[in-house]
């Protein structure tokens, strides 16, 4: 048994009748240099574990504020799941000599069946073990295993393609409820180039909930094809 440390930022956006899927530019830019500031300090300058920055967009996606507002929390441990991917993907580096997010890109890139959005910097793509039906994930095409090492030329090309994606969300799929966070490197390694780790956003749509057999196995049945939901988005910007 230990203390337990670390902190919890609420990050407001000014403008109360603001939604994620339209914010501006400028919206982007605020929320996101926060984040990295905030990473900063807390990995720099506090006792702490791992960082996270998340959004809950919709009361079905446990948002209890209307108001539109992001959040950070730093913990003194590792989430499972961020000590999940660091052990496997560590595994999969020692056994292949590179890195599972990079081979993911190249992947989607060559298969594009998934992709979404690219641009110089990010890519954006339907998740092939989607959890909630739309899910998608953002990853940066460079190796970064900080999010805090971004650059201002990647800030205005996350900026970018977040537009793109949720904008997307907001007219397919008609401003559905919604998750998102970013996953980056512990913070114990905030020093270090992980060979092995790519920090990406995660975002989850939350059209469905889970059943008992979901909850009862923890293995998840998608009502949608990643393929299948990437064609309806596509489509969807098209008309």
């Amino acid at each position: 048994m230990r203390l337990s440390l670390g902190g919890h930022d609420v990050v407001v956006v000014d403008d109360h009748d603001q939604i994620l899927p339209t914010f501006t530019p400028s919206i982007w830019r605020d929320l996101l240099a926060n984040f990295k500031q905030r990473y900063q300090y807390f990995e720099e300058l506090c006792n702490v574990e791992y960082v996270m920055p998340i959004y809950n967009h919709g009361p079905e996606a446990a948002a209890s504020i209307k108001h539109p507002h992001a959040q950070i929390f730093s913990s003194s441990i590792v989430p499972n799941s961020i000590a999940r991917e660091t052990v496997y993907t560590s595994r999969y580096f020692s056994e292949n000599k590179s890195c599972p997010f990079c081979e993911l890109i190249l992947h989607e890139k060559e298969q594009n069946t998934r992709v979404l959005f690219e641009n110089d910097s990010f890519i954006s793509f339907n998740f092939y073990a989607a959890r909630f039906p739309f899910e998608t994930w953002i990853l940066p095409k460079r190796h970064e295993s900080h999010y805090k090492t971004i650059t201002t030329r990647g800030e205005n090309d996350l900026i970018d393609i977040m537009r793109s994606t949720f904008n997307c969300f907001e007219k397919v799929l008609k401003n559905p409820p919604l998750n998102f966070y970013i996953h980056s490197s512990p913070a114990t390694h905030s020093n270090e180039k992980l060979p092995y780790y790519h920090w990406h956003i995660e975002i989850l749509p939350r059209l469905s909930n889970y059943g008992g057999y979901e909850l009862g196995s923890n293995i998840i049945i998608d009502v949608i094809t990643p393929e299948q939901a990437a064609d309806f988005l596509r489509i969807g910007i098209r008309t």
